[in-house]
């Protein structure tokens, strides 16, 4: 494959047009491991200094409120990275669970390549905000939809379900369920903590 900005540039256009065939293409590339790990770590240092050029073009009155999470640009590496990991080994497991015939190594690939096209989407946003800055809003709402969509077309592809309905659903309980769960185990910390 071409790795040429414009031909990776193409390949996230054509993943927004048509995701599945896009995850197919990915998954038969057979990366080596080092570079799905390259690409994780990639995405994740772009989007914290995205997320920080983003964060300090906001009024301070909306600042405010993600400015314990906004301190440096490692900690929000360290946090995107932890999220990216969290949300790869839950798309294997709960779809393995769920009969789904995808590993960890293509999940890691995919979730990676999502936040890649994100980024892109954020880029725009960013630019935007600087031209238009409510069409940059509306720009954002498009993104978390498009995120939603595409999310769930890469884990029909990379576990071969049938209805990608049925999976999206599972995506939203997924992320119920795991909020709970990191809400417990940080209200019990912070007990233990105090």
């Amino acid at each position: 494959m071409d790795f040429s900005v414009g031909s990776i540039l193409a390949l996230a256009r054509f993943t927004v047009q048509n995701p599945r065939a896009a995850a197919r293409g990915l998954m038969a590339m057979g990366l080596p491991d080092a570079a799905r790990w390259l690409l994780f770590g990639v995405v994740a240092t772009a989007s914290a200094v995205l997320t920080h050029v983003g964060f300090n073009l906001l009024p301070p009155n909306d600042s405010q409120f993600m400015a314990d999470a906004m301190t440096s640009p490692m900690r929000t590496a360290f946090f995107q990275g932890g999220f990216l990991l969290i949300a790869g080994f839950a798309i294997t497991v709960i779809g393995r669970w769920q009969g789904g015939k995808g590993n960890f190594g293509d999940a890691l690939l995919l979730i990676s390549w999502l936040q890649f096209v994100l980024l892109c989407l954020q880029a725009v946003q960013i630019v935007t905000l600087f031209v238009l800055p409510p069409v940059a809003e509306i720009i954002g709402v498009l993104g978390l939809g498009l995120s939603f969509w595409l999310l769930t077309q890469f884990i029909v592809e990379l576990h071969g379900f049938a209805s990608s309905w049925r999976v999206l659903f599972g995506i939203i309980a997924a992320i119920l369920v795991i909020a709970v769960a990191i809400s417990v185990v940080l209200t019990v910390l912070v007990g233990v903590g105090g």
